[in-house]
């Protein structure tokens, strides 16, 4: 079983934010696609978000990452597609409001993989 104690969320396009997340002691780092990035920033907040989880070492914390609300136009399935590959221990979805919608995601992490 593992404990979360202390979550902190950092905005998907802030490599810098991501590094120093990175570093502290924390149970869980779970980087923001969605609120935490402006619309303009989605698609370099993926790719900053990818090279992240490829390249940082986050210690013991659990890397995680918050997608598109899956009702948004914004591309949860974009989300999905630039950071399965990279292996993060879950996926955040924000929003829900059915389990239709957890199903759906998790069909297209389990597809994309």
């Amino acid at each position: 079983m593992r404990v979360r104690r202390a979550l902190l969320f950092v905005p998907g396009d802030d490599r810098h934010k991501i590094e120093k997340a990175a570093a502290l002691d924390v149970d869980a780092v779970i980087l923001d696609l969605e609120d935490g990035v402006a619309a303009s920033r989605k698609e370099a907040a993926r790719e900053v978000t990818a090279a992240a989880l490829r390249e940082l070492d986050f210690g013991r914390a659990e890397r995680l990452v918050r997608i598109n609300w899956v009702g948004a136009e914004t591309g949860y399935e974009a989300d999905i597609a630039a950071t399965v590959g990279w292996r993060p221990d879950g996926y955040v979805i924000p929003k829900v409001e059915s389990a239709v919608e957890i199903n759906q995601v998790a069909r297209l992490v389990v597809a994309t993989e």
